[in-house]
């Protein structure tokens, strides 16, 4: 199996160390490189044949967004995670417009939620949050499911189609409907299976007390 290189962007070393050594536990990663500022990590991403960048937000010279805006001038596929104590709302649909793979905040995540993130990161198409991302997108981008949507989604979730939800949960046909068209827009999907998709990949549903 081809092995991935990943680019390291912190400024602080200790941090960085402690990436570069979960990093290098993962079958899948060969070659790593570290850069300090967001000057040196377009320098090296020229420089380097690199698969994946993990980019801090708050860096010397130029910040990461910043460094990912160039990036995705000229490179549309490079997968990048944000890795950063920074948690407005803002900042995260910022990296989503610029096509981040993942959005990890330092503050809530362990090493294990990070190597999970970069595994998934590399092998699959998805936008992975981290929990407490998670948390600010439920809190401040109106991502507010409600009790009766989450009995919807976790029926969707199971397979379940509209008629068959609205049989269960005592409700009309375009009751249900509707909870379907509000979870497709609060979560901006564009089908049921991407919506099924991100409820799994994101654990948006606790699987594990569902009936």
């Amino acid at each position: 199996m081809k092995k991935s290189s990943v680019l390291i962007v912190e400024d602080h070393v200790l941090i960085s160390d402690t990436l570069k050594t979960a990093l290098e536990s993962l079958d899948l990663i060969g070659e790593i490189f570290e850069s300090r500022d967001g000057i040196e990590m377009l320098k090296s991403f020229k420089n380097h044949s690199v698969d994946l960048i993990i980019v801090d937000y708050m860096l010397p010279k130029m910040t990461g967004m910043e460094a990912i805006r160039e990036i995705r001038k000229t490179d549309k596929l490079v997968k990048i995670i944000m890795f950063t104590s920074h948690e407005e709302s803002s900042l995260i649909e910022e990296a989503l417009k610029n096509s981040v793979s993942g959005f990890l905040l330092k503050t809530t995540e362990s090493l294990a939620d990070f190597k999970n993130v970069v595994i998934q990161a590399l092998t699959t198409n998805n936008t992975i949050f981290g929990k407490g991302v998670l948390e600010i997108l439920n809190r401040k981008r109106d991502l507010e499911i409600t009790s009766r949507e989450m009995e919807v989604l976790k029926l969707l979730c199971k397979g379940k189609k509209t008629t068959e939800i609205a049989k269960s949960l005592y409700l009309s046909y375009y009751t249900v409907l509707n909870h379907r068209k509000n979870l497709m827009k609060k979560t901006k999907c564009t089908s049921i299976s991407d919506l099924i998709e991100l409820v799994v990949v994101n654990k948006i549903v606790d699987f594990e007390k569902m009936d």
